[in-house]
């Protein structure tokens, strides 16, 4: 077993992380899992066992790594090795600003391969930009976080992928107008939100969730070439006959969007779910405050579960 293995989004949680590491595992690889996927931290001499020094010293100036005292750490930054490429993202909470998620692999399986100008909307750290620039012609990324950009970039270098890509900071299509893409991807935010709280800018899709997805549905028609697809991964709240989504139904229709939308996960509203998205509120200072008000904002609407799903939409506006 390598590193890499343990490395993938797949891998088990950081609690069992013992567990997994009794297995056959050389130590300099036990130490690389546990440091960059695990979060602990080392001595500095130890480190330079199975790091190099200078790439200690790259990591702390890159702001991947962190010194306290005589020990180093990657704080708040993890590793994954992510469909055969590795991203440097936040960890999820309620401070994080470079996140990484199974939404995020499982748009990214639909990305391969991927051809022609890729636009990737909403792109983070670059989980879907990666993937797509391994087989397409160039990939243009946006994000509304603008100090992502330089995690961005590490990622393309650390895999080799720098001269296909580029990277604007700014408001989903804002921009790129004028331009058409092959390919658009978006893993926006799309947590749904009570109007009282503020989340961080990659979780809030405001108070169903999908206040995102129908801006980028309502714009999308101007940016895809002809026979251009765009795939969008989202949430929707709904009940156990399934999700509402009327709403993005009459946004395609009225954009001239042909759409179908499948659903590969969801879950009840319960408990434990309902302390999650309370966890993830930002400046919090009475948790259960804020589990009382998501549960009373979902029974106003009338929600029971929340389903995730991928949409793919193809434009039959004609094309200047």
């Amino acid at each position: 077993m390598d590193a890499a293995c343990l490395l993938r989004p797949g891998a088990p949680h950081p609690d069992v992380y013992q567990k997994v590491l009794s297995r056959p595992v050389s130590n300099p690889h036990q130490n690389l899992v546990r440091l960059f996927r695990c979060g602990e931290s080392f001595e500095q001499a130890q480190a330079e066992t199975f790091l190099p020094t200078e790439v200690i010293g790259a990591l702390e100036d890159l702001g991947i790594l962190q010194r306290t005292g005589e020990r180093v750490c990657t704080g708040d930054f993890r590793l994954v090795h992510h469909l055969g490429v590795f991203l440097f993202f936040h960890r999820v909470s309620a401070n994080a600003k470079f996140y990484y998620g199974n939404d995020s692999l499982a748009l990214s399986r639909l990305l391969q391969p991927t051809q022609g100008n890729v636009l990737d909307l909403c792109a983070g750290p670059g989980a879907q930009s990666l993937i797509s620039a391994k087989t397409a012609h160039s990939v243009t990324a946006v994000d509304l976080e603008s100090s992502v950009q330089r995690v961005f970039w590490i990622n393309a270098a650390l895999n080799g992928l720098c001269e296909k890509m580029e990277f604007f900071s700014g408001d989903l299509f804002d921009p790129v107008r004028g331009r058409k893409f092959d390919r658009i991807s978006a893993n926006p935010p799309f947590l749904p939100v009570p109007s009282e709280f503020r989340f961080p800018l990659y979780a809030g899709g405001g108070e169903d969730g999908l206040d995102i997805v129908r801006r980028i549905l309502e714009s999308l028609p101007f940016f895809l070439a002809e026979d251009g697809i765009c795939q969008i991964v989202a949430s929707a709240l709904g009940t156990a006959a399934g999700p509402e989504l009327s709403s993005l139904i009459d946004v395609a229709r009225s954009s001239q969007l042909n759409i179908t939308i499948s659903c590969y996960s969801f879950s009840e509203l319960n408990e434990r779910n309902v302390g999650s998205f309370a966890a993830t509120v930002m400046n919090v200072e009475d948790l259960q405050h804020a589990r009382r008000a998501f549960q009373s904002h979902f029974e106003r609407l009338k929600a029971t579960h929340i389903y995730y799903f991928v949409l793919q939409a193809k434009s039959s506006l004609g094309h200047a």
